[in-house]
Formats: structure tokens, sequence, C-alpha cells
């Protein structure tokens, strides 16, 4: 008795697994597919490495270019770009859905146009390319999606697609994402090898009274001068040293009314850290004129 009861409920086990695995691999796979549908870009957007965006009524222009896995601003400035600010961009495309779509070819049998949707004049064109120049497997293809008007109900807007074959109807996340002033979109720090990194320090004042400090990392933990005198370097001095300036941060860029001369003619001090396989160099010119609005600020 107790054998066939062992029997009947190992069978019943092993209808029930099948019974499970074969529903629950169709329900994903399907649940997979209706995702897939939903997703305005595909395998273009995988590796994105290269990002422009232009928006002639609100001013907001920048590129921003990938090299491994640092990004930068490459315009209207070059430097280094918020790492988070950029992140949420690409994962807004990556990840980008659509509420609804619909065929672009139809609009004029229903006596509509293009300019209906603000697509005729885009608000917003958002243009990328994935891939890595060095690979072999590169591409090169520059996709362009072009923003138009919001939609009378809902946080919604009109985008057409980069064949505009389609209109979709997306949330209005990705153009919020895309629409951050410079200030958050540029990494504020300066100096970005931090003390454990560091292997050599240089300091080097200007005029007649030239100073030239230079530091290196000995094995271990220990740092040492090199010059003006060959002798045993405070380590916790050094790395306070250092500490501070990778606390620096910028306050500003000065775009208009260029001081003369610019730092990088004739800097005061030239500061020179190296790190693992990279060196940056912080030159420090003039103080701010006190009848500045950003007087007393580093820039």
């Amino acid at each position: 008795m107790r054998t066939k009861i062992t029997l009947v409920l190992l069978f019943l086990n092993v209808a029930l697994f099948f019974f499970i695995f074969h529903f629950e691999r169709n329900w994903r796979t399907e649940r997979a597919s209706i995702e897939a549908k939903r997703r305005v870009f595909g395998p273009e957007a995988a590796d994105i490495r290269h990002l422009e965006v232009s928006s002639p009524g609100t001013g907001i222009n920048y590129v921003l270019d990938r090299k491994g896995d640092t990004w930068r601003l490459t315009s209207p400035i070059q430097w280094p770009a918020n790492p988070n600010a950029v992140s949420r961009i690409v994962y807004e495309l990556q990840f980008l859905e659509h509420e609804t779509s619909f065929s672009a070819q139809d609009l004029e049998k229903n006596g509509q146009s293009l300019a209906d949707y603000g697509l005729e004049h885009p608000k917003m064109t958002i243009s990328f390319s994935s891939g890595d120049p060095a690979s072999t497997n590169a591409t090169s293809e520059v996709i362009h999606l072009e923003i138009g008007d919001a939609t009378k109900v809902g946080s919604l807007l009109y985008v057409l697609s980069p064949d505009h074959s389609r209109i979709h109807v997306v949330s209005r996340t990705l153009a919020d994402s895309v629409s951050v002033p410079l200030e958050d979109l540029r990494s504020d720090s300066i100096v970005t090898i931090p003390s454990f990194e560091a292997r050599s320090l240089g300091i080097q004042s200007s005029g007649p009274s030239s100073v030239r400090v230079r530091l290196r990392r000995e094995s271990g933990s220990r740092w040492a001068f090199e010059t003006p005198l060959v002798a045993r370097a405070s380590k916790i001095a050094t790395e306070l040293a250092i500490n501070s300036l990778d606390a620096l941060q910028a306050h500003s860029f000065v775009t208009q009314n260029l001081p003369n001369p610019l730092p990088s003619a004739s800097p005061l001090y030239r500061i020179a850290l190296e790190g693992n396989n990279r060196q940056e160099i912080l030159l420090i010119g003039s103080e701010v004129p006190q009848s500045s609005p950003k007087a007393g600020k580093e820039y």
C-alpha cells in the first residue's frame, strides 16, 4: 500500500514538474517577446559610445564620447562627464519602451502630417552610435531619434523612429534625462588620481624664486623626496596634500572675457600627479579678481 502511494506521489511530482516547466517557459518566452516588441531600439543601442543631443529651442547642445569605461564631454567643452548623469541617459535609450505606436505612412490617409505631432521640425534630436572604433566589429552607423510634442493626456511624448516609419508614444523620462544643464552633466572633479594610486607628486612654481619639488612613492607606502633634496617624506602630509587635490571641484567654466595670460600660458604653479599608467597636470593661474561674480571660487 505504501509503495503504491509513493509511486502515485512520485508520478504526480513528475507531472507537476513538466507542467510548470512547459508553461513557465512559454510564459517567459511570451513575456520577453512582448517586451522586445515594445522596445524602440534593439542591438544598435547595446554598446553606446557616442552620444549627441541637439535642442535649438532650449539651447541644449552637447556631445559625449566614451573611451573604455570613461565618458567625456567633447562639446561645447572638453571635460570628464558625470558618470551618473550619462548612465541615466544610456539606460533610458537602451530600455526605451513605447506605450503605443502607429505608422507614419498612414498619417496622410487620416488628413494628418508630422507637423501635427511636432515632428516636422523636432524640438530635440538625440543621435548615438555603438561599438568601439578600435574594434573590427565597430558599428559606425549613427542613429537619430527625433522628439516632438507632448501628448494631450499624460506625461508622454511623440518620437519618430530612426527610419521615419513609425511614431512612438514614450515616457518623457528620456527627454528629462538628456535635458540636464551642462553644470550637472560635467564632472565636478578636477584631479581623479586617488592617494592610494598615486606614484609621484611634482610641484613647480614660476617666477624668480622658482621652486621645484618632486616626491615619489617607494616600496610599500613610504614616500621620499627626489628634489630639491634626497630625504624621507612624511607619508601623512603627502597623502593629505593628494587628498586635498582630489577634493578640488570646478565651480564654473569661464568661456568669455578669458584672463590674459591664460593659466596654461603662464602658470603660477604646475602640479603633476602620476598614477598607474596615467598622469594629470594641474596648472594654477592668477587669483580671480574680487570684482568678478565668481571671485574666490575655483575654476
